[in-house]
């Protein structure tokens, strides 16, 4: 009851240490009225510093800093996607469309592997900036719209959390007006223009707690995600207030806050929870779950920067103590993106991105998704999240971090738990009983990497250290324990590809139940529409002439365009297309792969970075894109992969893209020598919503990319699908895909 915020300093003197707390106290002094600051703790221990470390714990339960008593036991098995109905962030909440089309991706998502889903703000006036607590943003629906959305979810097996604001929005909506009372004030009297009400003002307090039963009671949500709830954003300098002193608007009010949009939840669904956006430890003792800032913003991004060795190194000591050194059992957000952070793809590159989503899974806490991330990236995110689901020692309340010996900058942890009996549930698959240990590994080198794994006996259970063997359920593969040389271990060997992964799994050898193989193709070549996009926008068909005389001439303007097209011994087309010199408006080809309504396909990009593979989908049949300063590319329209971001490798096996269903395949083999200059994959071109592949010369006014007036690339069936994408080459020895860059040897 008498929370500030405050830190604690602790520097190394020669023969001593200086211990520094603050605390942000501040109010009014007044005559004859006492203030309680509350608790200064300092425990000093006759230890060395790693056994200190790993005593407190017993500190936080001696305090009753603990997670509430009564957290729903699905809150640590979240596996989260974020998404609003009217869109992402990037294209202004509008490439979606509302909750109807979102009602229809549901399945899909489910699909992917997550249980949870996180809706960002609903309410009118914008996500975020919240007018009317009770009425839906205009553009996304309707009340039964929602409803229908949340009951969907529900029947997927999907709990619903809505983001709820509670710092209210703007000075200048009518209830601030109403109850001014309600807002923060600055030492003149003034208030914030933006999140400016007071989180520990009684009324206010009773205000948020209505609009969290609403939406639990009226539309059968699951509870929410909290947004920017540590409290207020100044002191309330409100000599009226109805708390002791101005600061306690802040820590305190974060925490009552937080405590009555719980309970307001709770009140309608037994089995509700919240997620704060606070990255206290303390707010854990309110909430069921809170964020993991660093994370998302400190910890991945520095293997940018670091050497893979250092970075792995830092990060599984860093996990460490943060297990030890926070509120036991905590549950945190592992988010690598957000709506509020740059894409992880475009920080670290496709394979490090699924590398760090890999730990963010399997390490102690909630992964999430945001708003298509997923796209070029399903198949792996799909088996990335069935081991997470489906194996009991996931659900364990800690993780060994430090234990297992493997090679340098590759990432290691270990769970253990004792399956019941009988499984039940998600672990039905399990034939028996019994102990279990599961070993997380995740390669951040941008090299093939040779890994002998060392498990010393003392971190596992008595039962398994005899094991003989343990299984990768990433590769499927059988490997063989053997005892190390002084006996007080069990040792192994693998080798991970550059920015690989593997689960290695003690105590059964049974497969859990994986994401559906990819789709079979016919032994032939997938039927295509190629058109020439002249300078004026209208399209020539190729195929006709192309088949009959080889060669295709075009003149429009006093321009010409050549397109030949040459059958090689395997029975693969290799065409070149040429555009004017002099032309000064863009132009380029069209390949249309006419796939019927309902008929499954999947795609494959391959280029220096790596490789992307999904199922393909029409991601914003509505909208065309949008730029916005969180991301400045354009977001939202109908670009599903293009090769400016992704550039081309220096090997037609690292220039290539490929489609695959049912009825057979096709790939577009780029030569390295004679690259477009622009390479896209669109989901849909206007309302035609099938594959397309466009590709553009280099030349005009508005070029873009490299200076191409004449590129080439064979059609042929698509080779084979890797098992896994891989990290990728760059099709030179002595350049390396890193994660956010290139390494050049």
């Amino acid at each position: 009851p008498h929370a500030d915020s405050g830190y604690t300093l602790v520097s190394e003197q020669e023969g001593a240490l200086s211990i520094s707390m603050q605390n942000s106290t501040a109010g009014h002094v007044q005559p004859g009225v006492a203030q309680r600051l509350g608790d200064f703790w300092l425990w000093l221990q006759d230890n060395d510093g790693e056994s200190a470390l790993r005593r407190l714990p017993e500190w936080f339960r001696d305090r009753g800093q603990v997670v509430p008593a009564d957290r729903p036991a699905w809150v640590p098995r979240v596996t989260l996607y974020s998404f609003h109905p009217g869109g992402s962030i990037g294209s202004s909440w509008q490439d979606w469309g509302g909750f109807a089309p979102s009602t229809a991706q549901l399945p899909r998502i489910a699909e992917l592997g997550c249980n949870t889903l996180w809706l960002l703000p609903l309410e009118d006036r914008s996500p975020y900036h919240p007018r009317d607590y009770y009425k839906f943003m205009d553009g996304i629906g309707t009340g039964d719209e929602y409803r229908r959305l949340v009951n969907t979810a529900k029947a997927l097996k999907l709990r619903v959390w809505q983001d709820i604001v509670p710092h209210g929005g703007s000075n200048t909506y009518p209830r601030a007006i109403e109850h001014p009372e309600w807002l923060a004030q600055e030492e003149d009297g003034s208030t914030l223009s933006y999140w400016c009400f007071d989180f520990n003002w009684p009324e206010w307090i009773d205000y948020m707690k209505d609009v969290a039963r609403h939406y639990v009671r009226d539309y059968g949500i699951d509870g929410y995600r909290m947004d920017a709830c540590s409290g207020s954003k100044i002191n309330n300098w409100n000599p009226a207030i109805p708390y002791a002193r101005a600061s306690m608007a802040r820590s305190q009010g974060g925490l009552a806050m937080q405590r009555a949009i719980r309970e307001g939840v709770r009140e309608h669904n037994a089995e509700g929870s919240t997620l704060a956006e606070a990255g206290n430890g303390i707010f854990g003792v309110t909430s069921d779950a809170i964020y993991d800032f660093a994370m998302c913003y400190s910890v991945f991004p520095a293997m940018r920067a670091a050497e893979p060795t250092q970075f792995v190194a830092n990060f599984r000591r860093w996990l460490h103590e943060q297990q030890y050194g926070n509120v036991p059992d905590l549950v945190t957000l592992r988010h690598i993106e957000s709506h509020d952070s740059l894409r992880a793809e475009w920080q670290y590159g496709p394979a490090p991105m699924r590398a760090a989503l890999a730990v963010s899974a399997w390490i102690k806490g909630m992964p999430m998704i945001y708003q298509d991330a997923e796209d070029g990236h399903g198949p792996v995110i799909k088996k990335i999240f069935a081991l997470r689901n489906g194996l009991y020692e996931q659900d364990a309340p800690s993780v060994d971090y430090l234990a297992v010996t493997t090679a340098p900058g590759v990432f290691a942890c270990l769970r253990q738990a004792e399956l019941p009996t009988r499984p039940d549930g998600a672990f039905a698959w399990e034939q028996r009983g019994g102990w279990r240990a599961s070993v997380a590994l995740v390669n951040f080198n941008p090299t093939e990497t040779a890994c002998p794994v060392v498990l010393p006996l003392s971190a596992l259970p008595a039962t398994l250290r005899q094991e003989k063997s343990c299984r990768d359920l990433w590769s499927g593969q059988v490997l063989p324990l053997r005892p190390s040389a002084d006996g007080q271990a069990l040792e192994t060997n693998l080798s991970l590809p550059p920015f690989g992964l593997a689960m290695l799994r003690l105590g059964s050898s049974e497969l859990p139940p994986m994401p559906p193989a990819r789709l079979a193709a016919a032994p032939r070549l997938l039927p295509y529409e190629l058109s020439l996009i002249d300078s004026i926008g209208k399209a020539q068909a190729l195929n006709d002439a192309l088949n009959n005389n080889g060669e295709f001439r075009h003149r429009v303007q006093g321009h010409e365009w050549s397109i030949s097209q040459k059958r090689l011994a395997d029975g693969a087309l290799q065409i070149t297309a040429s555009a004017p010199a002099d032309l000064k408006e863009p132009s380029g080809l069209l390949l249309r792969l006419p796939i019927a309504t309902g008929e499954s396909c999947d795609w494959l990009a391959q280029a220096a970075a790596g490789v992307w593979e999904d199922r393909f989908r029409t991601r914003h049949p509505h909208f065309d894109g949008s730029a916005r300063n969180i991301y400045h590319h354009l977001q939202g329209g109908n670009v599903l992969w293009n090769s400016l971001q992704n550039p081309f490798g220096f090997s037609d096996k690292e220039a290539r893209l490929a489609f695959r269903s049912a009825k057979g395949s096709l790939e577009l083999a780029f030569a390295p020598d004679a690259l477009p200059a622009l390479a896209c994959i669109l989901d849909r071109v206007d309302d035609d919503h099938v594959p397309h592949v466009f590709l553009r010369w280099g030349v005009g006014d508005d070029a873009i990319g490299n200076a191409v007036r004449s590129f080439t690339f064979t059609l042929r069936q698509a080779t084979p699908f890797a098992a896994t994408p891989a990290a990728g080459g760059t099709g030179d020895p002595h350049l390396l895909p890193m994660a956010g860059g290139w390494r050049f040897d």
